[in-house]
C-alpha cells in the first residue's frame, strides 16, 4: 500500500500540491482529471521507484473493479498533460510504471497548505494579522451596539410654557430652541368675540411678549431660517388672508403676499 502523499514536489517546470490537487507548469494551471492526478502524485512520490499495477489499483481505485487499461489511458492523460516529447514516466512492461524526472522536495508548514516555508510564513502571519484585525472591529461594533440599546436613555422632562387662560394653540419653536410662537386669544371674557394674536416668548421666561394687537386676528406663525422674524397669517375680510412678517422682538410689519383665500 502506498503512503499518502501530502507534499510539494518540483520537477523540470512543473509544481505539484499533493494537498491542494494543483499542477503548475511555469505558474500557469495544468487540468488533470481526478484519477489522472492521483496517478500523477502516486508515481511523483515514488519517484525512481517501480510502482506496480496493483498498488495502483489500491491507491487511486480502491474498493473499485478496473481493467489494466483503465491504467494505461489514465497514463496516457498524465503523459499528455507534461508533454510526451520528455516523457518522464517509464513503462515496466506487465508490471507497473516508473517516474524518471529529479524530484526535489521543498519544506512546509505542517498544518498549513502546502506551499514552501519560506513563501507561507509571511502570507500565514499577516493573514493572521488581518484576521485579528477584523475580529477586533465586529468585537467592537457589536459592544456598541449592544450598549447603544442596553443604555437607559434620560427621562424625558416636560416643562408647561404657558399656564394662562383663554385659548393658545398653534405652538412653533424657533430653530435655535429659545423661543416659541404661539396665538392666543387674551384674557378676554367668555362671551367676547375670538380675537387671535400672535405671541412670543423665551421657552425659560414665564412673560410672553405680544407681537400684534390688531382689531383682526393674526395666526399661524411660522420662524425664518435665522430665526429672527416671524410670518403669520392677517385677516383682511373674513376668508381672505395676507402674509405678514416681523422681528420676533416685535416692531413693524411688514406685509409679503397679496390678499389670498383659505389659510389652509
Amino acid at each position: 500500500m502506498l503512503l499518502k502523499a501530502e507534499g510539494l514536489y518540483v520537477f523540470g517546470p512543473y509544481r505539484l500540491d499533493a494537498r491542494e490537487r494543483q499542477l503548475l507548469r511555469d505558474g500557469e494551471t495544468v487540468s488533470l482529471p481526478p484519477k489522472a492526478f492521483d496517478v500523477l502524485v502516486a508515481l511523483v512520490a515514488r519517484a525512481g521507484h517501480l510502482v506496480t499495477k496493483e498498488e495502483l489499483l489500491a491507491e487511486v481505485w480502491a474498493g473499485t473493479f478496473v481493467e489494466d487499461a483503465n491504467i494505461s489511458y489514465t497514463i496516457s492523460l498524465v503523459r499528455r498533460a507534461l508533454g510526451e516529447e520528455a516523457d518522464p514516466i517509464e513503462t515496466v512492461p506487465k508490471v507497473g510504471y516508473r517516474f524518471t524526472a529529479p524530484i526535489s522536495v521543498e519544506t512546509v508548514s505542517s498544518g498549513h497548505p502546502l506551499l514552501s516555508e519560506s513563501r507561507t510564513a509571511p502570507q500565514f502571519y499577516l493573514r493572521l494579522l488581518a484576521a485579528l484585525v477584523v475580529l477586533v472591529l465586529v468585537s467592537a461594533s457589536a459592544w456598541l451596539v449592544w450598549r447603544a440599546r442596553t443604555a437607559r436613555l434620560p427621562e424625558p422632562v416636560t416643562t408647561p410654557i404657558t399656564s394662562f387662560g383663554g385659548l393658545a394653540y398653534g405652538p412653533r419653536l424657533s430653530p435655535d430652541g429659545k423661543y416659541v410662537s404661539y396665538q392666543w386669544d387674551g384674557r378676554r371674557k367668555e362671551d367676547d368675540p375670538v380675537n387671535w394674536d400672535i405671541y412670543v416668548q423665551p421657552v425659560e421666561a414665564a412673560e410672553p411678549t405680544r407681537l400684534t394687537s390688531d382689531s383682526t386676528s393674526e395666526i399661524g406663525s411660522a420662524w425664518s431660517f435665522d430665526g429672527e422674524r416671524i410670518a403669520f397669517l392677517y385677516t383682511v375680510d373674513p376668508g381672505k388672508y395676507t402674509i405678514r412678517q416681523m422681528s420676533k422682538m416685535g416692531g413693524a410689519k411688514r406685509t409679503i403676499s397679496p390678499p389670498h383665500c383659505c389659510p389652509n
